[in-house]
């Protein structure tokens, strides 16, 4: 609501993460190696190292599984280019680079489904790949912000994450960007808004109630950043393409 403080969770890029304790199998079901979205609103500050993959980036979100991190969001540079990462592994290193700007909010979703991966960034398709089954990380627990297994930590603050045992279509991306959940969507296996604003517990809003316990990670109110979220900027810049907006902001 509107009078309810809105808070995302800042991390120091050095050792902040957030545990997710559940595995790939139990959260994106039985496909969950061909059939699977990720979402995110991330603000990303400082700077990134030049990494070998998408798994050895600086995690926005992955695995930990004593054999690998096989399929998520992450930064990093790759042959030069300085870029948000939407990755998986089946064999190859699949991965689609999104373009970003420091200190500004983006809304990076993932979607593998047909035999292909699909990353958006603000609810626009910005690249599609052929990707088959995710190797591995049946058993990987989740981790969001760092901890991955040959990873790197993110650096800068990271909000409203959620996962589903499906793929989302651009039209779902674009809503739920601009919408709260309710919990009860179809496929809807995780969602994470940060908005406790206390404690070290990330309550999970979803049917699955697999709550996050935060690791150093800090509680940071919307609008205290060196660089607030500006929405009213962000309605703005998509706009020009017909993006739909929430016709109550």
């Amino acid at each position: 609501s509107e009078d309810e403080d809105n808070y995302s969770l800042s991390f120091d890029g050095v050792d902040d993460y957030v545990s997710i304790d559940n595995t790939s199998i139990s959260l994106f079901g039985s496909d969950w190696n061909t059939e699977k979205s990720i979402t995110a609103w991330i603000k990303p500050e400082g700077t990134v190292n030049t990494i070998q993959g998408g798994w050895n980036g600086h995690a926005v979100y992955g695995q930990v599984s004593g054999s690998g991190n096989y399929f998520g969001i992450s930064l990093g540079i790759i042959n030069g280019e300085d870029r948000i990462w939407v990755y998986n592994w089946d064999g190859n290193d699949d991965k689609i680079g999104i373009e970003y700007v420091n200190s500004e909010w983006v809304n990076v979703a993932l979607v593998h489904t047909g035999g292909s991966l699909y990353a958006y960034k603000n609810g626009e398709l910005v690249g599609q790949i052929p990707s088959g089954e995710t190797n591995g990380a049946m058993d990987g627990y989740q981790r969001i912000g760092g901890g991955t297994d040959n990873g790197k930590y993110f650096s800068g603050n990271i909000d409203e994450v959620t996962i589903w045992d499906r793929a989302l279509t651009e039209n779902e991306i674009q809503a739920n960007m601009n919408n709260a959940l309710i919990g009860s969507e179809n496929g809807l296996a995780g969602s994470w808004d940060f908005n406790e604003g206390s404690g070290d517990i990330a309550f999970d809003a979803s049917p699955s109630h697999n709550d996050g316990m935060i690791h150093g990670a800090t509680w940071q109110l919307m609008g205290d950043e060196d660089d607030s979220f500006d929405i009213a900027a962000l309605v703005e810049s998509l706009s020009f393409n017909n993006q739909f907006v929430n016709s109550s902001w």
